[in-house]
């Protein structure tokens, strides 16, 4: 991530060197620490996500395993997608958001038709160009872009169910 630097005369990118932090709730507090210090008046912080290669945890591994089954916690699960607050799974505060707030699911559908054609639209113009990196999978492939947006569908967005049970939400 980059910070925008207000101690110089112009605006300008500070190297990536500069900016060794966590980006999750660490490079969020710094940056806000580092507005509240009046070293900075804007701080970017940025990251990605790699849900897909999230582990399996063993607890209590380190302390030996006794006899009998052990248990494996989806990481994603324990440390990524549940309320620390509540309790509950991310999906149901957004659920319980809608319920409060009253959001009509074609208002929910029409918001995330937008932002898939807004997604495509950015990688055909070359929007993402310089923020993707290739990878070489094999000898054989490269994966280069993202492929998310290419298997949305318009006509089927409004067919998907709830994930989520409004029966469940108890927050």
């Amino acid at each position: 991530f980059f910070f925008f630097s207000s101690r110089r005369r112009h605006t300008r990118f500070l190297p990536v060197s500069w900016a060794r932090r966590c980006v999750q709730e660490t490079g969020i507090i710094s940056g806000a620490q580092s507005i509240a210090m009046g070293s900075n008046n804007v701080v970017v912080v940025g990251g990605f996500e790699c849900m897909s290669q999230a582990p399996f945890l063993l607890v209590n591994h380190r302390k030996g395993l006794t006899f009998g089954n052990e248990s494996l916690i989806d990481s994603l699960a324990f440390d990524g997608l549940i309320d620390p607050f509540n309790n509950c799974a991310m999906g149901l505060c957004a659920e319980k958001t809608v319920l409060d707030f009253k959001i009509e699911r074609s208002v929910q559908d029409d918001y995330a038709i937008q932002s898939y054609e807004r997604a495509r639209n950015a990688v055909k113009n070359g929007r993402f160009l310089e923020e993707l990196v290739p990878v070489k999978i094999n000898d054989k492939e490269m994966f280069s872009e993202d492929e998310e947006y290419t298997k949305f569908s318009r006509e089927q967005l409004p067919q998907f169910s709830p994930i989520y049970s409004l029966s469940l939400i108890h927050i």
